[in-house]
């Protein structure tokens, strides 16, 4: 009977813990990448204008800048309009631009 009591209890516990697992899964879904749509036009040696076909959904559009020659996020801001300029970026780095709304996300990366 203890044999049967302690499988019972692994049973249970293996079961809660991969119910655990696939609710946090299912938390951090990612994000749907729309394969276009994102336009980056150097403007400067150090600037570039973003503009992107709108899409549906609540809120306004977060643009990321990520620097990837540092690995670091330089710039994140939101707007309600298709367009964006951004300013103050370093010659001969490269970039990524995301521009993400509503669970879906465009990018585009550019060497400056």
């Amino acid at each position: 009977m203890f044999n049967q009591l302690k499988s019972y209890l692994f049973a249970a516990t293996l079961f809660t813990a991969i119910g655990f697992l696939a609710t946090a899964a299912r938390s951090a879904e990612p994000k749907q990448v729309l394969v276009s749509g994102l336009t980056v036009t150097k403007t400067s040696s150090s600037s570039v204008g973003l503009s992107w076909s709108g899409w549906s959904g609540s809120g306004d559009y977060t643009v990321t800048v990520l620097n990837l020659t540092t690995s670091q996020i330089e710039q994140q801001f939101s707007t309600p309009n298709t367009v964006a300029a951004v300013s103050n970026l370093t010659t001969g780095d490269s970039y990524r631009f995301s521009v993400e709304k509503a669970g879906y996300v465009i990018t585009e990366e550019v060497l400056m």
